[in-house]
């Protein structure tokens, strides 16, 4: 990978922002983690044409304000973002949270996992996934 892949994670958590940054660590300077707090702040950065366009985003379920399904729901729309990779991660394991997040339009829903590094496993190979996946080459969401 040459240039820097921009990741925009939606995280309402301190400790867990510092995690996730700790587990992305090992991607050097092959990623930028961008952080929103909460689902607004994601659209508000998504919209502004300063902001650099993320490969994918990396969404807690539930954040203050507008949770993952309710920003997903805005992403869906016919427009720039329709097609931008969103995961959607939470402790919960309730079946009807994963599927409620698959039909608003999530492309992956992950259960924390117990343990921290079982936790950065899954994070590092989440990323490594849609790093390979969906390359980005001229697939950018944002209208030239």
């Amino acid at each position: 990978m040459s240039a820097a892949v921009d990741v925009l994670l939606v995280e309402d958590h301190a400790g867990d922002v510092i995690l996730v940054q700790e587990a992305l660590a090992p991607f050097g300077n092959q990623l930028r983690l961008h952080v929103a707090g909460d689902g607004v702040q994601a659209l508000q950065l998504l919209t502004d044409p300063a902001f650099p366009c993320p490969r994918f985003v990396l969404m807690d379920l539930h954040t203050p304000r507008m949770g993952a399904l309710e920003v997903l729901a805005e992403l869906r729309q016919p427009g720039p973002w329709a097609a931008l990779p969103v995961v959607v991660y939470s402790s919960s394991a309730h079946a009807a949270d994963a599927r409620r997040a698959y039909e608003v339009g999530a492309n992956a829903y992950l259960i924390k996992p117990d343990g921290l590094d079982r936790f950065v496993d899954m994070l590092q190979t989440t990323v490594r996934f849609w790093l390979m996946t969906f390359p980005g080459d001229g697939l950018s969401p944002r209208p030239e």
